[in-house]
């Protein structure tokens, strides 16, 4: 009987707690403008309307922004502006304990506003020279710090001397060194600013020794890629000394001064170095640029399709390798100029059928002159 008796106290509790689930959710039934035409740039008012509990609301503004607020409770109100005129239909959608959709529109009127300005160069450290190099003992060196922004960075001069530096780019720094040695150099950036560089600088007393490289000559320069470069290191006296020759290689020589090493290169940019072992002092290094040893120029033209409908643009494959001027002559009265790198791809539309001669022409100092035929059909 006790049993009994309990069955509806149980059943009120479960239709209670129904009711209680079912109250925790709310429900997004409206949403409004104000006002309803905008201009460009100008903010409008966005209201969410419906039934709580509602934590969020999710607004779609129809151009690309698209953003979910954490709210109390609705009504809730949030404002937007459109760079691009035009007819936006919005979207507001209920978030976690709330659901339910609704939409409505506003009009932008107004020219497009104009893409925001990019934003400044990152400061950044790009070259560290250091002026005389070789230098002297007991006389000033400039260590010039070029780049781009704002920077602050550290030198550290190798003697166990450093300086801080702090200001835009390009800067300079000048030290003197007390004793003859190679020193290592360092600037080292402090963040946001980037670019570490590790330089050698070479000090020495020219009263101390006669036995001194001085400087790296290359004949010919530039050179061709493929063909020997007389690599000329001047100096006194006699030297034991290696030569980096930038390409990976190196070699340890012991000469009189001045000396002369042969080397063959690629194409590329190179840096030469040579470094003295003591007592010889002394340092040098020097850039070479090495060209391709294929001549520049138009090697041959290729169309495609072929045949082509008239009317329909045809592809003109003009191979090659350089930087050439170049004259395109395309068999119907029509001719075209272009500069740049070969290869080279254009289009050309022919609008009666026939056979046509297409001519690719480089002027100097590029060579070449070649052709392709083209046979264009009329369209069925």
């Amino acid at each position: 009987m006790e049993q009994r008796a309990l069955i509806p106290v149980i059943v009120g509790w479960m239709l209670m707690a129904m009711a209680v689930g079912t109250a925790a959710a709310g429900t997004v039934t409206g949403v409004t403008v104000s006002p309803v035409t905008v201009t460009t740039g100008t903010t409008a008012s966005f209201t969410v309307t419906g039934t709580n509990p509602c934590g969020a609301a999710h607004l779609i503004y129809g151009d690309g922004t698209a953003i979910t607020y954490a709210i109390t409770g609705l009504p809730t109100t949030h404002t937007h502006a459109y760079d691009k005129p035009g007819s936006y239909t919005v979207i507001a959608k209920g978030m976690g304990n709330c659901d339910g959709e609704a939409t409505t529109k506003v009009t932008v009127t107004g020219p497009p506003l104009p893409p925001p300005a990019p934003p400044p160069p990152a400061a950044a450290i790009t070259a560290v020279d250091m002026m005389p190099n070789p230098a002297r003992v007991r006389e000033p060196v400039t260590i010039a710090v070029t780049g781009q922004g704002a920077c602050a960075f550290d030198v550290q001069f190798g003697d166990g001397n450093a300086q801080e530096v702090n200001g835009r780019l390009p800067q300079q720094v000048r030290h003197t060194y007390s004793a003859p040695q190679t020193y290592t150099v360092i600037v080292r950036p402090n963040p946001p600013c980037t670019g570490k560089f590790t330089e050698r600088l070479q000090v020495v007393d020219p009263s101390a020794s006669l036995q001194r490289i001085t400087r790296l000559g290359v004949q010919p320069s530039p050179a061709e890629a493929g063909q020997p470069v007389a690599i000329v290191v001047d100096g006194s006296g006699r030297c034991a000394y290696s030569i980096e020759f930038g390409d990976g290689n190196n070699e340890a020589r012991t000469r009189d001064l001045p000396d002369r090493v042969a080397h063959v290169y690629p194409a590329g940019t190179y840096s030469i170095a040579a470094t003295p072992e003591p007592p010889c002092t002394g340092f040098a290094r020097t850039r070479l640029e090495v060209r391709s040893s294929s001549p520049a120029g138009v090697s041959g033209v290729e169309v495609t399709p072929n045949p082509v409908f008239e009317g329909v643009q045809a592809t003109i494959q003009i191979k090659g390798t350089g930087t050439c001027d170049l004259v395109v002559d395309f068999g119907d009265g029509n001719r075209d100029t272009f500069s740049g790198e070969l290869p080279r791809r254009v289009t050309h539309a022919y609008p009666a059928a026939g056979r046509y001669t297409i001519r690719a022409s480089a002027e100097r100092p590029c060579s070449g002159s070649l052709s392709s035929e083209l046979v264009v059909v009329p369209r069925r």
